[in-house]
């Protein structure tokens, strides 16, 4: 067909994007997305696991955020 356009969603980076963007996620406000920037200038985000080292994200907020989210991998 002609005119169809695949449109696929939009995942926010976790190590990359902007506090502006992470505060888009559900659970995730400016202070909360404020850490996550501060959190990733020393330590990287290889999985959303990792923001659970953050005081005030706890796992239940991960694992809402799983789908909407993509991180570094480990490559070995």
């Amino acid at each position: 067909m002609t005119g169809m356009t695949t449109v696929l969603p939009y995942r926010v980076h976790l190590q990359t994007d902007s506090a502006d963007i992470l505060e888009l996620l559900p659970g995730i406000g400016p202070l909360r997305a404020k850490r996550i920037v501060e959190f990733r200038e020393t330590h990287p985000i290889e999985n959303p696991d990792d923001l659970t080292q953050i005081h005030g994200i706890g796992q239940k907020t991960v694992d809402g955020l799983r789908s909407l989210t993509i991180s570094e991998q480990k490559t070995e």
